[in-house]
């Protein structure tokens, strides 16, 4: 937005009365400029989804990464206990442009997880058995056989099936 002061205006519109021609060429200049005007973004399209280990257990506490083809925002997403996920690139589930990606899973555990559930108690024994782990391959573009197609102008699902390590 451009701020001018009260006189400047009014001298502008003087001359506007005096000078049509020249104020109206200013004036689509003006809009020309100003049409190309933006933050840059591309445009973004919902996508959410679920990821499962091949048992179909969910995967919990995993980060999902969409990679692009080209020079452009990693959108992601966090799993919740259920293994849903927004997708978001320059906020919180906002989307992501349209185009291919590779898909990302990274899954951080605290070593000792298992242990730590058993020890809340008995009403927190069936977690506390193995607690299964995305395997390494998936975290990496190179590496991970995941790859999704972001539509324009649709409700994106993704169903992403991954192996234990």
């Amino acid at each position: 937005m451009v701020n001018i002061s009260r006189s400047c205006f009014r001298k502008f519109l003087r001359s506007a009365k005096s000078q049509p021609c020249r104020t109206g060429l200013c004036a689509l200049a003006v809009l020309a400029t100003c049409a190309g005007c933006g933050d840059g973004r591309p445009s973004l399209f919902p996508v959410h989804g679920a990821v499962v280990f091949s048992s179909g257990e969910p995967v919990r506490q995993a980060t999902i990464e969409l990679v692009p083809e080209g020079p452009s925002p990693s959108p992601r997403g966090k799993t919740d206990v259920d293994g849903r996920f927004t997708i978001g690139t320059y906020g919180p589930e906002d989307g992501a442009p349209a185009g291919e990606y590779r898909v990302v899973v990274l899954q951080v555990m605290p070593p000792r997880a298992a242990e730590l559930i058993r020890k809340l108690g008995e009403e927190h024994a069936e977690h506390g058995g193995k607690i299964p782990v995305v395997s390494l391959k998936y975290s990496d573009p190179q590496t991970s056989n995941l790859a999704y197609v972001v539509k324009p102008n649709n409700d994106n699902q993704m169903q992403l099936v991954v192996e234990p390590r």
